[in-house]
C-alpha cells in the first residue's frame, strides 16, 4: 500500500543521505577496498536475516490458520466469527520489531548503494 511504500522510500533515503559520510569514514580508516568489504558483508547478513524473517512469517501464518481451520471444523468457531484482519495505525506498525527490523535493513541498502560516491572518483582520478 501507499504507507508501506513510503516507509521504504523514506528509509532508503536516510540510507542515500547517509552512506557517503559512512562511506568517506571507512576509507579513511582502511582505505579503498573496505568499503566494499562491509558493504557486501551487510547486504549478505541483511539478505539472510530477511529470508529468515520471510520463513518465519510464513510458518506463523500457515499455523494461524490451521488453527482457524481446526476450530472451524471442530465447530467451536462459526464461519462468521473468524477473525478479519482490521485497519491499524503507523504507530502500531511500527513498534512491531519485524517492521523496524526490515526498515533498518532498507536504510543499509541505501547507505551501501551509496556509501561509495565520495571515494570512488578520487580512486578513479589517480589511477
Amino acid at each position: 500500500t501507499v504507507t508501506v511504500i513510503s516507509c521504504i522510500e523514506t528509509a532508503f533515503g536516510l540510507g542515500t543521505m547517509t552512506g557517503p559520510f559512512f562511506g568517506g569514514l571507512l576509507y579513511e580508516k582502511g582505505g579503498f577496498v573496505l568499503p566494499f568489504i562491509v558493504c557486501g558483508s551487510m547486504l549478505g547478513v541483511s539478505g539472510l536475516t530477511c529470508g529468515v524473517m520471510l520463513l518465519c512469517l510464513r510458518r506463523r501464518q500457515h499455523r494461524r490458520r490451521a488453527k482457524q481451520l481446526e476450530a472451524l471444523e471442530d465447530g467451536v468457531v462459526q464461519e462468521d466469527d473468524l477473525v478479519i484482519p482490521q485497519r491499524i495505525k503507523f504507530r502500531e506498525v511500527m513498534k512491531n520489531p519485524e517492521v523496524l527490523l526490515a526498515s533498518f535493513i532498507v536504510i543499509l541498502s541505501g547507505v551501501s548503494s551509496q556509501w561509495y560516491q565520495p571515494i570512488l572518483e578520487p580512486f578513479l582520478s589517480t589511477n
